[in-house]
């Protein structure tokens, strides 16, 4: 019963990010619409309320970075790109399997640049320094660092959605939550989603030669995370 409490505290970060997240989007709809009551909510979303969400989660992100800050190892810069690679790789092989089942939802009509900075990049660094910097560090006080990251990928996959995004979710959140506690280095997890979920942007239907493109990206990135370990990439 010790460990279930400390797993359930340890979430509140996640559940009080998320209910302002709510309070942002359902706040400014109900503002626009005491303002216009014939206005189109949807369109309000996709723009004003888009940016409004960045807005919030840029300060969140700097909130809990500052007030979790922690020691980390500093990693090369040349080892960056193997992660990106892994990220890319991971992303595309997962997306044409959905493709290939016709198992993928319509997305949101979003502007590309709003997309690239809410989905692509803004939304990765958020949801790293919430659910690897924080709530991995905090379950990995209760528990081993493998059930750490199992339970914090499956929070994470969780709270995306229907069934088949929970799974590329459980599956990519493992993946960082992996790389992130290798290199301790919250940057390193940072790069990782963010090439993952900007690649996913301009990913539209299956495409064999995509796919084994995703295929190889992911066999080289592998390939050189291992290389790099064998000449000690981090550094102090």
């Amino acid at each position: 019963m010790g460990k279930f409490s400390d797993f359930v505290l340890s979430l509140k970060e996640i559940v009080v990010v998320y209910i302002l997240q709510y309070i942002v989007i359902l706040g400014s709809s109900y503002i626009y619409l005491s303002i216009d009551p014939k206005g189109d909510v949807t369109g309000f979303l996709t723009t004003m309320g888009y940016i409004l969400l960045i807005l919030f989660d840029i300060i969140v992100a700097i909130y809990l970075y500052l007030r979790n800050k922690r020691k980390e190892k500093k990693v090369k810069v040349a080892n960056y790109f193997p992660i990106v690679y892994l990220g890319i790789g991971m992303a595309v092989v997962l997306n044409m399997l959905i493709f290939l089942f016709n198992l993928n939802n319509e997305m949101a009509d979003l502007n590309i640049y709003l997309a690239i900075l809410s989905s692509g990049i803004i939304g990765p660094i958020l949801e790293e320094i919430l659910f690897r910097y924080v709530f991995l560090n905090r379950l990995r006080n209760f528990f081993t660092t493998r059930n750490a990251i199992l339970l914090s990928s499956l929070v994470f996959a969780l709270l995306h959605g229907d069934i088949i995004t929970m799974i590329y979710a459980f599956i990519m959140g493992f993946i960082f939550a992996y790389v992130y506690v290798k290199y301790d280095n919250i940057k390193v997890g940072i790069m990782c989603h963010i090439s993952a979920n900007t690649i996913v942007i301009f990913l539209t239907s299956f495409n064999i030669w995509i796919l084994l493109l995703g295929l190889f990206g992911v066999w080289i990135s592998i390939y050189l995370i291992l290389r790099d370990n064998k000449r000690k990439v981090l550094v102090s």
